[in-house]
Formats: C-alpha cells, sequence, structure tokens
C-alpha cells in the first residue's frame, strides 16, 4: 500500500515528477521521485506505507556476515573489499574531532563501526531497528544496541558528545521528530554526523534512473548541500564542515553500473560499459575533491556532514 505525502522541508503538496526508478531488489516495482515546486527538495512520493517489507535483506543482496566470509557474486566483492577501508575511514573522520566521550551510532547496522570506536576508547552505544543486525552486534561485540530511537530518548539519562547517522537520515519517516529527539539526546557542545549520498552529484547525473544511491523505496529523502543545510538549520543546527566521502564514490559507481548492466542479463560482466564507469569514477572522484569542483567543494558522490548545535558556534 501506498500513501502520498507533503513536502518534509516546506510542507508544500505541490510537485513535479522528477524520475522514476524500479528497487534494485525487484526490477518490476517501480516507484517515483518528484521534486518539490516550492523548495525543490527531491523525495519518494508516493511512498510505502509499512517500510519494513521493502528492508533490504541484510546487508547488500543477502546476509552480510555469509557475504564477508564466502563473497558469491561481483557485488558481494565488493562490499567485501570496501567493508573493512569505509570502517576505518568512519573511525579517522570522528579522530579529526576535539573531543572523546560518548558515541550513539543511530543506524549501526552489525555494530562493526561501533566496536572499532569501543577500541578507541569510547563509550558507544547503538540504535538498529532491523532485529537481525541488533542481535548480531549485541552477541559478537557485547555493543549496548536498542531498537528505536524513541527508546533510547525515553530512557537515556547522560548526552551524547557524539552522535552519527551513517546513511539513515535518508530511511526514516519524520524528519522533524528525528531531528528534535537528537537534539535531546547531543550534548550542548556536541557533534552530529551525517552521511548521505548526494543527488547532484556527477555519478548520480551520469546513470540517472540507474544510480544506486537512489535506494527506492528504502530512501525516502534525497538530499544535496542546500536542502540538509536548510533542514538542518530548521531545528537548531549548523553545518560547521563537509566532506567527500571516497568510498561512497566507489561502491556508488561500481554498483550503478552493475545495476544498468543487469538489464542485459546474459552476460553482466560484458555487458558493463567500462568506458563510462572509469570516466565517471575519475570526474565523481574529482568533483569531491578539494582542489577541482568547480566551485562547489564536496560535490562527490557521498557527502559527510558535521553539524553542530547554533548557540555553540
Amino acid at each position: 500500500m501506498m500513501v502520498e505525502t507533503k513536502c518534509a522541508l516546506c510542507g508544500s503538496d505541490n510537485f513535479e515528477h522528477y524520475l522514476t526508478s524500479s528497487d534494485r531488489l525487484s526490477d518490476a516495482d517501480q516507484y517515483d521521485i518528484v521534486k518539490c515546486s516550492e523548495c525543490g527538495f527531491l523525495y519518494t512520493n508516493p511512498r510505502p506505507v509499512d517500510q519494513e517489507k521493502h528492508s533490504a535483506p541484510f546487508i547488500e543482496g543477502g546476509d552480510a556476515f555469509n557475504i564477508l566470509a564466502e563473497p558469491k557474486s561481483i557485488s558481494d566483492w565488493i562490499f567485501k573489499i570496501f567493508h573493512p577501508a569505509s570502517v576505518r575511514w568512519k573511525r579517522r573522520a570522528i579522530d579529526k574531532l576535539p573531543t572523546i566521550g560518548r558515541l550513539l551510532d543511530f543506524g549501526c547496522r552489525t555494530g562493526d563501526f561501533l566496536f572499532e570506536m569501543k577500541t578507541a576508547k569510547w563509550e558507544v552505544q547503538g540504535i538498529e531497528v532491523d532485529k537481525l543486525g541488533m542481535d548480531y552486534a549485541i552477541s559478537q561485540y557485547g555493543l549496548d544496541v536498542v531498537n528505536t530511537l524513541e527508546e533510547l530518548v525515553e530512557n537515556n539519562s547522560e548526552k551524547f558528545d557524539v552522535i552519527t547517522m551513517w546513511h539513515t537520515l535518508d530511511k526514516v519517516s519524520d524528519l522533524s521528530s528525528t531531528f528534535e529527539s537528537l537534539k535531546l539526546l547531543l550534548a550542548d557542545n556536541g557533534y552530529l554526523l551525517i552521511a548521505l549520498p548526494n543527488i547532484q552529484s556527477y555519478d548520480a547525473k551520469r546513470y540517472k534512473n540507474d544510480w544506486i544511491g537512489l535506494d527506492l523505496p528504502r530512501h525516502l529523502y534525497h538530499f544535496d548541500r542546500e536542502h540538509l543545510t536548510k533542514i538542518a538549520g530548521d531545528h537548531g543546527f549548523s553545518v560547521s564542515n563537509y566532506r567527500n566521502i571516497p568510498w561512497d564514490t566507489l561502491h556508488n559507481v561500481f554498483m550503478s553500473a552493475l545495476k544498468r548492466a543487469d538489464k542485459h542479463r546474459w552476460n553482466v560482466r560484458w555487458s558493463i560499459n567500462w568506458p563510462l564507469l572509469i570516466w565517471t569514477l575519475k570526474v565523481s572522484w574529482l568533483m569531491g575533491g578539494k582542489w577541482i569542483s568547480l566551485g562547489r567543494r564536496c560535490n562527490g558522490s557521498g557527502v559527510l556532514y558535521y553539524l553542530r548545535r547554533e548557540e555553540s558556534l
């Protein structure tokens, strides 16, 4: 069952069609992304009433635990190769902050990143709506993980110095209530780090409805820098810094090429447009860099935003 929604940023119900794309897990299912006629925000509309029915198998294409142990497909190998490096990159992003203490990861999945931060002497807490992931993080790593944000708001007495959301914000059903809850949990001088795919990136424009960063219908919103800054400001946050996520560029370009090639099922490997893939990877990498970005620094495939309370700046 599908339901139409208003723009989460300005509340307008006027929109125009932006593109139609298939679910990467089921080509038969098509979903629309619309553009708000008032503020230009892109969002999935209509959206499924029951998001859990459309959740991805855990993680890319199946059981993450089996993928890491025995990768079977090209996408499995991509995940196995990039995942450890991605976890280390996230830790380095936190290491650059002038603070250490309590860290909350909202959408912690199997807890790999939280465990990495625990070894770095952080006091860690996780939120994971997927029961399989939550149970694994608890049993495998001994982490403290709850199932919902509301549960943590009700029972938490201490605030967090850092809250991270690695590709989680675009999946929450209510952006406003999520920001307000995070505000209650974040220390006055704390940092809120939000990683998101960039709908205005070069690879998003090249692959269009085959861009893996769309991930319909799981991604309910499709952010760029302008609109993330706008909704953060509406809830008392300012973007103090942002940086390109190099692993997102690699992952999104390769997986988008695979999705497009999968339309030629007789031979996916030879159906990949390798010249387009290599060119897109190069340009996307440069667009996200510090030196060549055509006046738009950090316009890569994925962007990490550093948010702080406006009163703390």
